[in-house]
This record gives C-alpha cells, sequence and structure tokens, in this order.
C-alpha cells in the first residue's frame, strides 16, 4: 500500500484518462448507432471488453476474500456482483449483435429460405406445422 500512495498522482491520472477513452467510446457507439456507421461502435466494444475482463478478475478475487470477513457478505456479495457483472456482459453482447448481423452491409435483409411465410386473413391459421394447410376458422 505504500506504493499505491506514493504513487497516487500517478494511478489516479491513469484511471481519469481510462474513463475520458471510455466516455469518448461511449460517445462513439451513439453517433454510431444514430447514423448506422459499424465502425463506430468498435472503440466501445473494445474499451468494453478490457473494462469486463477486469471486471471478471475482480469479481473472482473478491468473492474468495469475502468468504473470511463475514458470512453476510460472502452471500450478498457475490449475487449483486454477479448479476451486475452479467448485466454488463449482456449489453456488451448485445452490441457485438447489432455491429455483426444489424449493421453489416454484407448481410441481406431478406427472410431465409428455411423460413416459411404465410400470408392469411382473419379468416385462416396455419393448422399443422408439418403440412402448412390453413384452417378455416368457424
Amino acid at each position: 500500500l505504500d506504493w499505491v500512495d506514493g504513487q497516487h498522482m500517478l494511478l489516479l491520472a491513469g484511471l481519469v484518462s481510462s474513463a475520458s477513452v471510455h466516455l469518448l467510446s461511449s460517445l462513439l457507439l451513439i453517433l454510431g448507432t444514430m447514423l448506422m456507421r459499424r465502425n463506430l461502435l468498435l472503440p466501445w466494444i473494445i474499451t468494453d471488453l478490457l473494462i469486463i475482463s477486469v471486471m471478471v478478475l475482480l469479481f473472482i478475487s473478491w468473492t474468495f476474500v469475502s468468504f473470511f470477513v463475514d458470512l453476510l457478505i460472502a452471500i450478498v456479495f457475490p449475487v449483486i456482483a454477479g448479476l451486475l457483472l452479467g448485466l454488463w456482459i449482456i449489453l456488451w453482447r448485445n452490441t457485438v449483435h447489432m455491429y455483426s448481423i444489424h449493421f453489416n452491409p454484407k448481410m441481406s435483409r431478406t427472410v431465409p429460405k428455411n423460413t416459411i411465410v404465410v400470408k392469411a386473413g382473419y379468416t385462416t391459421v396455419p393448422a399443422d406445422p408439418r403440412t402448412h394447410k390453413l384452417k378455416q376458422i368457424t
């Protein structure tokens, strides 16, 4: 801890600069979503992946340490931290999905060939998914 106390300005400068870089990449994420430009999503995906990696390491280490502190902390901390980490991973995964599928100009926007589209009015519904014959509603 003496090293941290002696290098507090350097550590604080690193923390502020990394937070500024992530803030800038978050603004690029918003701009890329508004303009439908997929390259603007990439900085946020990379910086958030680094943050998630650090969070996973902290989660594993602090969960292990919490077993030696108190029983209540050993129960509550992993649940709350795991939910937060899971939510963060889901947000990252959804952004990667948007980057790879929805903003990709090479992906076709048509219905896949194995999907059967049945257009019916209000009087018919599909009866059997294997035969795809329509059934009259009485």
